[in-house]
């Protein structure tokens, strides 16, 4: 890759996966045992792609917020605030700003936002666009999303009209009252989440929202990482050898082997200066809308409502 009378060395890599099926199962079987499985290990080669793409991403753009590693960060922390003023790892919108402007000093203009699906919690209960709308009578209360949340099972309820078992997801989320049952981990949510947020009018940039269940997300800890880049100057994607298959068969053992492979590298543009990271971003609210707005002062403080206080 030229560029600038420099040379970008991009290195090609192999992945694949096999399906072995025996001769029993082809001929027993009434359904296309083999088409499936092909289809299964398809779908396969594209996630993992998927993940080394966001990887590289992560590993290659420019960190401007960091809440683990601040000091490996251009700007530090995040600066959103809990109920007690105290800073609790979300971002607020001149987080999204700053970022911004940082990939704009760099020469590029940031048009994308990509996040996991179940960030879309923390710009939904944005206080900003609260405080925003109450001062100016009107509007909409709190922005929308767009996908779908969680899609149901892919099996019928029943016949009955939903009186056998649930088509729904049993997920359990962090921060359970009791404490009785922990958090579902990562591998229990969907795979097909497809939930983006709707920014606020009031940021006034025609940001391209894309989620993918790929990027990193700690259920349990509720950390995640969100990348804003310049779409047109983020990398490239150096196809070698597109999915090819090989068959052949072992008659020792009566077993059909078949095998995919593909033959590609990845490729950052511009040393990763078109994208910045907000790494280990906390998915919960921004409870404080800075700056402070004069009040009236009450006896005592204002402390945060705990999963188990008595409220009644």
């Amino acid at each position: 890759l030229q560029m600038g009378g420099a040379t970008v060395t991009a290195s090609i890599g192999k992945s694949g996966v096999a399906v072995k099926v025996t001769d029993e199962m082809i001929r027993y079987s009434q359904f296309d045992v083999i088409g499936m499985h092909l289809r299964a290990a398809g779908r396969a080669l594209a996630r993992h792609k998927e993940v080394k793409i966001f990887n590289f991403i992560r590993s290659m753009g420019v960190t401007c917020f960091d809440n683990v590693n601040p000091s490996s960060s251009l700007k530090g922390v995040t600066t959103g605030r809990g109920m007690d003023g105290s800073g609790n790892g979300s971002v607020t919108m001149d987080d999204i700003f700053d970022a911004y402007a940082q990939v704009i000093t760099q020469g590029f203009t940031p048009n994308t936002l990509l996040m996991h699906p179940l960030t879309w919690t923390m710009f939904v209960k944005d206080a900003t666009l609260r405080s925003f709308v109450l001062g100016n009578n009107g509007g909409n209360w709190f922005a929308g999303w767009n996908g779908n949340p969680a899609e149901r099972a892919p099996w019928d309820n029943s016949s009955q009209g939903g009186l056998g078992m649930s088509a729904g997801q049993n997920i359990t989320p962090g921060g359970v009252p009791d404490g009785t049952t922990s958090a579902s981990p990562l591998s229990d949510y969907p795979q097909t989440l497809s939930t983006s947020p709707q920014l606020p009018g009031y940021m006034n940039i025609p940001f391209r929202i894309i989620v993918s269940p790929f990027v990193p997300y700690d259920p349990r800890r509720k950390l995640t990482d969100i990348y804003m880049f310049d779409s047109a100057e983020l990398g490239v994607l150096i196809v070698d050898e597109e999915v090819t298959t090989e068959e052949f068969d072992d008659p020792r053992v009566d077993i059909r082997k078949i095998k995919l492979r593909e033959r590609y590298g990845i490729g950052i543009l511009n040393e990763g200066k078109a994208i910045a990271t907000l790494k280990n971003v906390h998915v919960v609210a921004n409870e404080i809308v800075l700056p402070a707005q004069a009040t009236i002062d009450m006896a005592g403080t204002i402390s945060a409502i705990g999963p188990t206080d008595s409220v009644l």
